[in-house]
Formats: structure tokens, C-alpha cells, sequence
């Protein structure tokens, strides 16, 4: 199976780092216009075709992504969210708090409040830099995706669904 997956968010984020650390392992802040994963799951291979906000493609997912020290840019996945929902429709999308390593600034109720009025989407603290949590929005994704396929729970292993092993190709 292969996939089409858009990361936004406003600027230094972390969303370069993100798709580094998942493309090559390595924390970096450069550029990558796209990008191919391959994530071996005990489902089968996924191929994840990783676009930068520029990506006028068809997107299966967004990952929206703000920085956990930063609360203009938590305020800014609303907007993300409406323009996601404008160019395409409804899709899945996965809000990522980056820089959980770090000391969060921003209130947890303000996340708290913002998940729950928000049921449509999910949600998970990362930090690219540690890599914690890094492949859960790619499995939060995949979950959804596969179930829009109309898999049955037993075949979906909902519960299951893990990462194997990632190979890349830029």
C-alpha cells in the first residue's frame, strides 16, 4: 500500500527535522521537498510519500505540526486544520506537540481543550531531536487510512498495528 502524507505548520516547528529523523535517523533542519519511507508493519510494507506544505498532490494525511515551547504556533493549527479541510476534504490528521523533550511552555489545557473539540483529528507529543514517539503519527495515519479501506478489525490488527522496520529513499 502507498500513501500521500502532507506535514505543515508554521515556521521552525520542527517539520524538517521530523521528516529527517524519519528518512535518515539523522536530526537535522534540512530541507526535503519529498520524500519516500518504506515502514514495514506487521500488516505489510506501507510506503509513505512524505510532501512539505508545498504539496498540491493528492494527500491520504496530514500531519499538522507545532512547537510545544511556542503557543503562537499551537494557535496556528486551527488555521492549518481549515486550510487541510479547504484543498482536501476529510481526510485524517494528526496534530504533533513537537519538542517534547523539552519544557513545555504551552498550558496543558489549552492541548487538553483543543483535543477534545477537536474529535475528528488525533493527537501525540514527539520530539524529533529524541525521537520519542516519532512513528506514532505515521501509525495514528496508517490506522485510519486502512480502516477507510474497509479492513476488518481482525484483518487492521487495530490494536497491533506496529512498526517493523523503516528503509528510505529520498
Amino acid at each position: 500500500m502507498e500513501f500521500n502524507i502532507l506535514i505543515i505548520g508554521s515556521k521552525g516547528v520542527g517539520k524538517s527535522s521530523f521528516i529527517n529523523r524519519s528518512v535518515n535517523g539523522k536530526f537535522t533542519s534540512n530541507d526535503v521537498n519529498i520524500c519516500k519511507v518504506k515502514h514495514q508493519t506487521n500488516l505489510g510494507e506501507i510506503t509513505c510519500n512524505i510532501y512539505d506544505s508545498s504539496c498540491t498532490e493528492k494527500v491520504d494525511g496530514v500531519i499538522i505540526m507545532f512547537d510545544l515551547l511556542n503557543n503562537q504556533t499551537f494557535f496556528d493549527v486551527i488555521k492549518y486544520k481549515s486550510y487541510v479541510k479547504s484543498m482536501f476534504g476529510e481526510i485524517p490528521i494528526v496534530v504533533c506537540g513537537n519538542k517534547a523533550d523539552q519544557t513545555i511552555k504551552i498550558k496543558t489545557s489549552y492541548i487538553t481543550k483543543f483535543i477534545y473539540y477537536n474529535t475528528d483529528i488525533s493527537y501525540v507529543d514527539i520530539s524529533a531531536k529524541s525521537m520519542y514517539n516519532y512513528e506514532k503519527p505515521f501509525i495514528f495515519l496508517y490506522r485510519k487510512l486502512l480502516s477507510s479501506k474497509q479492513l476488518s478489525h481482525q484483518e487492521l490488527g487495530e490494536h497491533d498495528l506496529h512498526l517493523v522496520e523503516i528503509s528510505t529513499t529520498v
